[in-house]
């Protein structure tokens, strides 16, 4: 299609159009340094040629934000969040499910920041207008759903994390089959919800049932499915069994590596491998104190 472009001369829309779906590639591919020149380009282009309001440029703006997101450029993603939702108020009017994604992607900026309480508010001022224009069960309504119950979670708000999760699940069961991964996400901050309310047992089985499903439809290799086995040895470590956590964490962070997993993925697994090796030797040294011998 470039040659194509390059050949005929053809610029405007058709070529704009073409470096956005190029940075769509290269983003789903995980290359987001491609995507964010892309993207930026793009936003470019419609500027000069006179659609900066465009709902087109707009939806431009979070593709761009979305790019700075997965490169921790979060005070930029902000900004191309709220131009294009400042834009789509103008251009679309109140209610439109793409400020609804607008406003639903700034709370995903603020929860990636740690700031849940900022990310809540955002998340539920987005919900209705998921609801009203898309029908309660549609699938942005579970989405945000499960990013309502992972902030209330992260706020100690467990009551509420759970109930919204579980209307999540529901949702997810009912139009995705429920051997789905999504089902298996719900599963997964579910159980992050047990352990937070010291139901250890139950939040085992949760992330045990999860791993199940993404085994089956995903197959071992996934990131996914590293992140559940991650849930589980860091749930081992924290019921007391760190040199068995360390045996499975450090196998988790030499497939990581050897397949250059996600880079987030790849950290999460290093912090948890040092924190087993540290209980691990504290274990070690209680039981030195215990048996009275310095080398025991």
């Amino acid at each position: 299609a470039a040659a194509l472009l390059d050949r005929t001369g053809a610029e405007g829309a058709p070529r704009i159009g073409l470096l956005n779906n190029e940075g769509n590639v290269w983003h789903r591919k995980g290359d987001n340094e491609k995507a964010l020149a892309l993207y930026q380009e793009v936003v470019s282009r419609r500027e000069q040629a006179g659609e900066a309001e465009s709902p087109s440029t707009a939806v431009e703006r979070i593709n761009l934000g979305n790019a700075q997101v997965a490169l921790g450029q979060f005070d930029e993603a902000l900004v191309s969040y709220r131009d294009a939702e400042a834009s789509l108020r103008r251009t679309l009017g109140e209610g439109h499910p793409q400020i609804a994604t607008a406003v639903a992607s700034i709370g995903h900026v603020y929860s990636a920041s740690g700031r849940y309480t900022e990310a809540l508010v955002q998340f539920r001022k987005a919900l209705p207008d998921f609801e009203a224009w898309l029908g309660p069960e549609h699938l942005f309504v579970a989405t945000t759903l499960m990013n309502i119950g992972n902030a209330e979670r992260e706020l100690g708000n467990l009551d509420e994390a759970e109930a919204v999760l579980r209307r999540a699940q529901g949702i997810y069961e009912k139009k995705l089959g429920p051997d789905h991964p999504q089902v298996a996400a719900c599963l997964s901050n579910l159980a992050e919800v047990r352990i937070e309310q010291k139901r250890f047992d139950e939040a085992e089985r949760l992330f045990q049932r999860a791993l199940d499903l993404r085994m089956h439809r995903l197959g071992e290799d996934h990131e996914a499915v590293v992140e559940s086995r991650l849930s589980l040895a860091s749930l081992d470590r924290r019921l007391g069994h760190p040199e068995r956590a360390v045996g499975a964490i450090e196998s988790l962070a030499a497939k990581a590596e050897k397949d250059k997993l996600d880079e987030v993925l790849r950290g999460a697994i290093h912090f948890e491998l040092a924190q087993a090796r540290w209980d691990a030797g504290q274990a070690a040294e209680r039981a030195r104190a215990r048996s009275g011998s310095p080398h025991a």
